[in-house]
């Protein structure tokens, strides 16, 4: 393994950790939250981030539209997050809207998404 796929997955499992983290911190009264009118609420944003890595998965093994419209509107409940975003490894751009969104709710977050 390269240098570089040593520090891509480096990166990527810091991602994974701190959206873990960031999961385990959200309140139940916080989940329906909408912090920023007309955006996702707190937990769409967790959903999103947790079944993102596998749906970039999906696309790169070129699933339809049909399996991508059918894989976005199955659920997922709260406590599967964690092992729905480690599933795969992609990009987690998402942890920042979840991590702003947290901050603005007041959330003490001791959790440095960069390592």
């Amino acid at each position: 393994m390269t240098d570089w796929e040593h520090a891509l997955i480096r990166h990527v499992g810091v991602g994974v950790k701190t959206s873990k983290a960031l999961f385990e911190k959200i309140e139940v009264q916080d989940w329906d939250a909408r912090p920023i009118p007309g955006k996702r609420t707190v937990g769409e944003v967790a959903v999103h981030l947790a079944v993102l890595l596998e749906a970039d998965l999906m696309l790169a093994e070129g699933a339809t539209a049909e399996a991508m419209q059918a894989f976005y509107t199955e659920p997922v409940p709260r406590d599967q997050l964690n092992e729905r975003i480690n599933r795969a490894f992609s990009i987690y751009h998402h942890r920042s809207q979840l991590f702003d969104y947290l901050n603005i709710l007041g959330y003490e977050l001791e959790i440095s998404l960069f390592e």
